[in-house]
């Protein structure tokens, strides 16, 4: 069952790959990491759960980043993603999953299309070694296609800015 929801998880992780615009972005990313949720919980990596979960609610939330006129909604995400740790962290492995998360909570909040793009780049390599120490090798491959397709997508997109400029 975790291939079924590792194939759903990667193929709106690849929609939100190929979105420009922020917004769709993250749409993609939310229904991506329900999709995660379901993969951690069938393979028993119960301590990825929460924070991944946190992580759909930050999407969800910073969706909307634009109506926003204080930066409450970031801050409550952070609270969130360092409850989110203290609950989940057994392990020293256990941080990687979490650590991520909050590193990606400044990402998404306070960059731009670019710089989003270059952000995700890096969280991303992390993330390639907690799959493969969860055995989750089909997710592995896939965040590894992410990861060259998201530098690709930086390199056209800083391409097509410096064009504009």
């Amino acid at each position: 069952m975790d291939i079924v929801f590792q194939a759903l998880g990667i193929l709106f992780g690849y929609i939100g790959c190929y979105s420009i615009k922020k917004r769709n972005i993250l749409i993609s990313y939310v229904i991506s990491t329900a999709f995660s949720m379901l993969m951690f919980w069938s393979v028993k990596q119960y301590a990825a759960i929460l924070p991944v979960l946190t992580t759909g609610i930050r999407y969800f939330v910073f969706i909307f980043k634009d109506k926003y006129k204080t930066k409450m909604p970031f801050y409550f995400c952070l609270l969130l993603h360092l409850i989110a740790m203290i609950l989940s962290v057994k392990t020293l492995i256990d941080l990687i999953p979490s650590i991520l998360v909050i590193a990606g909570c400044f990402v998404y909040w306070y960059f731009d299309d670019l710089k989003l793009k270059i952000g995700t780049l890096a969280i991303n390599i992390p993330w390639i070694i907690y799959y493969i120490y969860s055995k989750l090798y089909l997710t592995t491959l896939n965040v590894t296609i992410q990861t060259i397709l998201i530098g690709i997508a930086c390199f056209k997109l800083k391409k097509s800015k410096k064009i504009i400029s």
